[in-house]
């Protein structure tokens, strides 16, 4: 072995282990970042709590809901009076739907998210729930419903 051999191979090892450092490096500060966010609100009066109810086909808020093909697929979302949400977004059946703005001077602390009627492709049992974005930067998670769209 020569010694532009040995150092054509230390290079390329240095370069492997340079990039290895700065990917792990990368992945940590994302961790870092990730885990620094709260996960519940600390607003003066204590942690916030976001509770979700479904509309059944009767017109009521409930946490198991069964709906019919056409059915208006709502969820109602609410936090205390003493918070400052600031968006919301619902997760149905393992889908997340886009972030909606919540203007509290607009809803107040209650917020209902309709999604239209419900098609033929939401057939079945579904898990949702709803998380809210407060403006201390914290986010929640609600409880969970189920939501049982019939034909």
């Amino acid at each position: 072995m020569n010694l532009r051999t040995v150092r054509k191979a230390v290079g390329t090892a240095a370069f492997v282990i340079v990039g290895i450092v700065v990917i792990a490096g990368g992945a940590a500060l994302v961790l870092s970042l990730a885990s620094s966010r709260p996960s519940t609100s600390n607003q003066p009066h204590g942690p916030a709590t976001v509770s979700v109810a479904a509309l059944d086909g009767n017109g009521q808020y409930v946490s198991n809901a069964t709906l019919r093909v056409g059915d208006e697929l709502k969820l109602n979302v609410t936090v205390p009076s003493w918070t400052s949400p600031i968006a919301v977004h619902q997760v149905f059946g393992g889908r997340v739907d886009g972030d909606l703005a919540w203007n509290v001077n607009a809803t107040g602390h209650s917020y209902t998210i309709d999604s239209g009627p419900a098609r033929s492709t939401d057939l079945g049992v579904h898990q949702a729930y709803v998380v809210v974005a407060f403006a201390d930067g914290s986010i929640v998670k609600s409880n969970e419903v189920t939501v049982a769209v019939t034909i």
